[in-house]
Order: C-alpha cells, then structure tokens, then sequence
C-alpha cells in the first residue's frame, strides 16, 4: 500500500511538471504516440540492447 502511494504521488508530479512545461508535454506526447504506434521498447528489450561499450 505505501509503495503505491508513493509511485501515485511520483506520476501526479510529472504530470504537473509537464502541464507547466510545453516542451516536456510535447516529449511526453510523441512518446505515447510512438509506444502505441509500436514503436516503443520495453525495459527488458532496453536492458538487453545495451553492451559495455554503451557505457564507456
């Protein structure tokens, strides 16, 4: 129940910084396109995308 309420509060305070902020709205928002276009990748594939050089 706590951690809900914390992570609750996390996403109501992104989306009011993306309210105030145009720019972020808009990142925000081709992001969504692009996921539900099938564009997205999850945090596994992500995960798994990445190789030491990637960090070096």
């Amino acid at each position: 129940m706590r951690k809900f309420s914390i992570v609750n509060q996390v996403e109501r305070s992104i989306k009011v910084e993306a309210e105030e902020n145009p720019e972020l709205k808009r990142m925000f928002k081709e992001s969504m396109e692009q996921y539900v276009n099938g564009q997205g990748m999850t945090t596994s594939e992500l995960l798994k995308s990445l190789s030491e050089k990637d960090f070096k």
